[in-house]
Protein backbone atom coordinates (compact mmCIF):
# COMPACT_ATOMS: atom_id res chain seq x y z
CA UNK A 1 0.00 0.00 0.00
CA UNK A 2 0.89 3.75 -0.65
CA UNK A 3 0.26 6.14 1.86
CA UNK A 4 1.13 9.91 1.05
CA UNK A 5 3.05 8.74 -2.13
CA UNK A 6 2.50 7.58 -5.82
CA UNK A 7 3.68 5.03 -8.36
CA UNK A 8 4.25 5.06 -12.00
CA UNK A 9 5.28 3.05 -14.55
CA UNK A 10 7.20 2.86 -17.67
CA UNK A 11 8.16 0.37 -19.95
CA UNK A 12 9.35 -1.04 -23.47
CA UNK A 13 7.76 -4.55 -23.17
CA UNK A 14 4.89 -3.98 -26.09
CA UNK A 15 6.64 -1.00 -28.03
CA UNK A 16 10.21 -1.90 -29.33
CA UNK A 17 11.94 -2.60 -32.57
CA UNK A 18 15.01 -4.83 -33.06
CA UNK A 19 17.34 -3.27 -35.60
CA UNK A 20 17.70 -5.97 -38.18
CA UNK A 21 21.56 -5.80 -38.40
CA UNK A 22 22.77 -5.33 -34.79
CA UNK A 23 20.04 -7.21 -33.19
CA UNK A 24 20.07 -4.16 -30.52
CA UNK A 25 16.37 -3.44 -28.99
CA UNK A 26 15.24 0.15 -28.92
CA UNK A 27 12.44 1.08 -27.10
CA UNK A 28 9.72 4.04 -28.14
CA UNK A 29 11.29 6.72 -25.48
CA UNK A 30 13.06 8.70 -27.27
CA UNK A 31 16.44 10.43 -25.84
CA UNK A 32 16.22 14.12 -25.55
CA UNK A 33 20.10 14.70 -25.96
CA UNK A 34 19.93 12.78 -29.70
CA UNK A 35 15.92 12.94 -30.39
CA UNK A 36 16.31 9.18 -31.34
CA UNK A 37 14.77 6.23 -29.67
CA UNK A 38 16.41 5.37 -26.63
CA UNK A 39 18.68 2.03 -26.52
CA UNK A 40 17.61 0.74 -23.11
CA UNK A 41 18.43 -2.39 -21.30
CA UNK A 42 15.23 -2.25 -19.13
CA UNK A 43 11.86 -3.42 -19.78
CA UNK A 44 9.84 -1.67 -17.25
CA UNK A 45 10.62 1.43 -14.52
CA UNK A 46 8.18 1.72 -12.21
CA UNK A 47 9.14 4.52 -9.76
CA UNK A 48 7.52 5.59 -6.40
CA UNK A 49 7.49 9.09 -4.65
CA UNK A 50 5.70 12.33 -3.65
CA UNK A 51 3.45 13.05 -6.66
CA UNK A 52 2.38 10.69 -9.44
CA UNK A 53 3.18 13.52 -12.25
CA UNK A 54 6.87 13.18 -11.14
CA UNK A 55 6.90 9.58 -10.60
CA UNK A 56 5.64 9.23 -14.23
CA UNK A 57 8.25 11.57 -15.99
CA UNK A 58 10.69 9.77 -13.38
CA UNK A 59 10.13 6.32 -15.08
CA UNK A 60 10.29 7.51 -18.41
CA UNK A 61 13.56 9.31 -17.66
CA UNK A 62 14.66 5.73 -15.82
CA UNK A 63 13.81 3.67 -19.18
CA UNK A 64 16.51 6.45 -20.90
CA UNK A 65 18.99 6.38 -18.76
CA UNK A 66 19.07 2.53 -18.65
CA UNK A 67 19.69 0.13 -15.55
CA UNK A 68 22.91 1.18 -14.42
CA UNK A 69 21.85 4.79 -14.76
CA UNK A 70 18.82 4.72 -12.66
CA UNK A 71 20.32 2.64 -10.28
CA UNK A 72 23.38 5.51 -10.29
CA UNK A 73 20.39 8.19 -9.72
CA UNK A 74 18.53 6.52 -7.11
CA UNK A 75 21.25 6.16 -4.94
CA UNK A 76 21.67 9.92 -4.77
CA UNK A 77 18.10 10.36 -4.23
CA UNK A 78 16.56 8.18 -1.49
CA UNK A 79 13.28 9.84 -1.36
CA UNK A 80 12.83 7.83 -4.35
CA UNK A 81 12.34 4.00 -4.65
CA UNK A 82 12.12 1.84 -7.89
CA UNK A 83 11.49 -1.89 -9.34
CA UNK A 84 13.31 -1.91 -12.45
CA UNK A 85 12.66 -5.19 -14.45
CA UNK A 86 15.44 -6.07 -16.89
CA UNK A 87 16.73 -9.31 -18.69
CA UNK A 88 20.36 -10.19 -18.31
CA UNK A 89 22.78 -11.13 -21.07
CA UNK A 90 21.12 -14.72 -21.30
CA UNK A 91 17.85 -13.24 -21.62
CA UNK A 92 16.74 -14.36 -18.70
CA UNK A 93 14.27 -11.78 -16.49
CA UNK A 94 15.42 -10.02 -13.25
CA UNK A 95 13.99 -7.63 -10.98
CA UNK A 96 16.05 -4.83 -9.21
CA UNK A 97 14.12 -3.59 -6.26
CA UNK A 98 15.60 -0.41 -4.79
CA UNK A 99 13.36 -0.89 -1.20
CA UNK A 100 16.15 -3.71 -0.44
CA UNK A 101 18.83 -2.74 -2.29
CA UNK A 102 20.45 -0.08 -0.57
Amino acid sequence: ELEDRALATSGNYRKYQIDPVTGEKYGHSLNPRTGWPARTDLLSATLMGPTCAEADAFATMAMVLGLEATKDWLAQHPEWDAILIYSDSQGAFKVFDSRSAY
